[in-house]
């Protein structure tokens, strides 16, 4: 890690004192505010729990208003860390979603990136695509019509395409290699078809 002169910076005036943890979590009001933008929301004393179990952590936070969990239901995922916490969140969010959804999650996962048309070159349409969004936060937008996975919710859908087998995880290897290649993204598609294994595909990205 570069260890950059912060002090220095602060004392000449060139910055503030940068934020930390706990300036961004979530106080009372601003999370009643994310649970008024909801269709249907939870009183105020459910909030007010989920907002202490959570930590004010804005995504877990949000995953749990828009999954309408209760507090006693997030009650035991409290005890351990933040990643125990999230892993339960992406769980129930995975759970929720139907077949058609979670198949694109596990096909897409490999990529680095993700548009609406490599989305739609793996079965989710935009107006699809635009449905899951809504319903999954996990999914963030680095620039217009670009995304990508949230770093934790990415692991956990690797994890869960470990969990269907070996032929499974290097095919999604595979498939996201190809889609890669089509559009000449060699260096990612190659690192992508060494961890499927796939012999043909490794020379094919190094003779382009």
């Amino acid at each position: 890690d570069v260890e950059l002169p912060l002090a220095e910076w602060i004392g000449y005036g060139h910055m503030d004192v940068p934020l930390g943890e706990d300036e961004l979590r979530f106080d009372a009001a601003e999370a009643r505010a994310a649970a008024a933008a909801l269709p249907e929301f939870a009183a105020d004393d459910e909030i007010e729990a989920l907002r202490e179990l959570t930590g004010g952590w804005p995504l877990a936070l949000t995953i749990a208003l828009r999954a309408r969990m209760h507090a006693a239901d997030l009650r035991a995922a409290t005890l351990g860390t933040r990643e125990v916490l999230h892993g339960y969140l992406a769980e129930h969010v995975f759970a929720a979603a139907d077949a058609s959804e979670r198949a694109f999650l596990l096909a897409s996962c490999p990529l680095p990136e993700l548009d609406l048309a490599l989305a739609a070159r793996l079965d989710m349409p935009a107006p699809a695509f635009a449905r899951l969004r809504r319903r999954i936060p996990f999914v963030e937008e680095i620039a217009p019509r670009t995304f990508r996975y949230h770093d934790l919710f990415r692991g956990f859908l690797e994890r869960e395409l470990r969990e269907r087998g070996e032929r499974a995880w290097r095919e999604a290897h595979r498939r996201a290699a190809e889609l890669l290649l089509e559009r000449n993204a060699g260096t990612a598609a190659l690192a992508l078809f060494v961890i499927a294994g796939d012999r043909n595909g490794i020379l094919t990205t190094l003779e382009r």
